[in-house]
């Protein structure tokens, strides 16, 4: 895997909170990922993204973009048709995949 930040000033979109600017939810960024995915689905806190395809799950970690995507293997021989995040602040680390 490689994951590469792609930005430029131009790039940046503004908060109203300084603050937030310093994370990469305001940022277009480019990771190119060798997986094949079917869906993704962004984490309640914006940090993770998951993506899902037929030989499993890959969370990416958008604050270490440097870091390869964090795989969970389960070979199916059925398209994904959906991922998503658990939105629940109790469970927020769940993933339901179809």
């Amino acid at each position: 895997y490689t994951i590469s930040p792609k930005t430029s000033p131009s790039d940046v979109v503004h908060s109203e909170d300084p603050s937030q600017e310093k994370t990469t939810f305001y940022q277009r960024i480019t990771i190119p990922v060798k997986q094949t995915g079917g869906s993704m689905s962004i984490s309640p806190s914006s940090r993770d993204v998951v993506l899902a395809a037929r030989n499993g799950i890959f969370i990416i970690d958008l604050e270490n973009q440097n870091e390869p995507p964090r795989p969970l293997y389960h070979l199916t021989k059925w398209d994904v048709a959906d991922v998503q995040w658990n939105p629940h602040p109790a469970r927020d680390e769940w993933v339901a995949s179809t």
